[in-house]
């Protein structure tokens, strides 16, 4: 029931003018399923906004029945294979010499710093959620954290969400969610 606009004038501003897409608020382990709705029945259904489709991401409920607990962690990289074999060398006037020289940038910041330019960056997440209920009332909640750092050390992203999706059935006549 939560309209998404992924127009750039409506997100959060990162690095460089972009703006941050609604739909990276999503967990995919939260999404039940995905559905597209095209033509006239988005339009139908939705307004005239809709008019040229809509995709709808459908989040996991509670079910009847006992508590259901899944745990995920997931781990990995990011590396830039042989950096120095990519880009062999940079050429440039050598002050000295006043002659076209070449050097290795790779090993020159190397020699100069002790570091490299380029890093293994660590992704590692985590997701934990539990959902179950009775007939009159149904729960599903789930948190994630995660952290992604990439190959330079100016290019990472932490981030944590929660989600509560509680249903409550008194009676025939009414539900609230």
């Amino acid at each position: 029931g939560v309209r998404i606009d992924n127009n750039a004038a409506g997100g959060q501003s990162i690095r460089q003018g972009r703006t941050a897409a609604r739909l990276n608020d999503f967990n995919p382990e939260d999404i039940e399923s995905i559905e597209i709705i095209k033509g006239p029945a988005a339009a139908t259904l939705y307004g005239t906004e809709a008019s040229n489709g809509v995709i709808q991401v459908l989040t996991k409920r509670g079910k009847s029945g006992a508590a259901k607990v899944d745990v995920t962690l997931r781990t990995g990289t990011n590396f830039m294979q042989d950096p120095e074999g990519r880009f062999r060398y940079t050429y440039g006037i050598n002050p000295t010499t006043t002659q076209v020289d070449s050097f290795n940038i790779f090993k020159l910041y190397k020699e100069q710093t002790g570091k490299s330019i380029f890093t293994n960056g660590a992704i590692n997440s985590a997701n934990a959620s539990a959902s179950g209920g009775t007939d009159a009332v149904r729960y599903f909640a789930s948190g994630d954290y995660g952290t992604n750092h990439g190959i330079v050390d100016y290019n990472w992203e932490n981030a944590a969400g929660t989600r509560l999706n509680l249903s409550l059935l008194p009676n025939t006549r009414w539900k609230l969610d």
